[in-house]
């Protein structure tokens, strides 16, 4: 499949612009934040000691270069990459490719619902924990509606913004 992303970028460009411009996603919005606030809660009381195990490269280069500006490169590339380039490729993947087939052959709670727990499923792996499973699968949910009633563009936008911010306050509090 040749994906023209050029033409994909601008429409997220047109996506974030129209969000910026409609007050018609204050529900979603509503309900993202009530979930970012209740559900980690769960999350932690359910899978709060459960990790997996994950392998580290122990071969790093111990010389650093601009070891100056390696703060300021790290915090922009966290920004870029967590904030910009993976919500896209996720909302590409997720929403553009696996809920729209699974929306061809399924009722649409059921294809949003197996897309939403896959999404959740894969950040358990990446982070090698559960303990982000139900914040992920609600956060899934809301991004899938969108990407049913707008596109996987819109929800995107959505993810670009949520991304951003987490990475942003990550970064002021010191997590990242």
């Amino acid at each position: 499949m040749k994906t023209d992303w050029q033409q994909e970028l601008a429409g997220i460009w047109q996506a974030i612009q129209e969000s910026a411009r409609s007050w018609n996603s204050t529900f979603w919005f509503i309900l993202l934040v009530l979930s970012i606030v209740i559900l980690p809660f769960f999350d932690k009381l359910f899978w709060g000691r459960f990790t997996l195990p994950m392998l580290v490269n122990p071969y790093r280069n111990s010389i650093v270069w601009l070891g100056n500006l390696a703060p300021t490169m790290k915090a922009l590339s966290l920004i870029f990459v967590n904030g910009v380039f993976v919500p896209i490729a996720e909302e590409y993947l997720w929403r553009g490719i696996a809920q729209a087939r699974f929306l061809r052959i399924l009722p649409s709670p059921l294809a949003i619902g197996i897309t939403s727990v896959l999404f959740s499923f894969k950040h358990v792996l990446v982070d090698a924990s559960w303990g982000r499973f139900l914040t992920l699968a609600a956060f899934g949910v809301i991004c899938g509606v969108v990407a049913k009633q707008k596109g996987w563009r819109s929800s995107a936008t959505l993810h670009i913004f949520i991304n951003t911010i987490a990475t942003v306050m990550g970064l002021v509090i010191g997590l990242e």
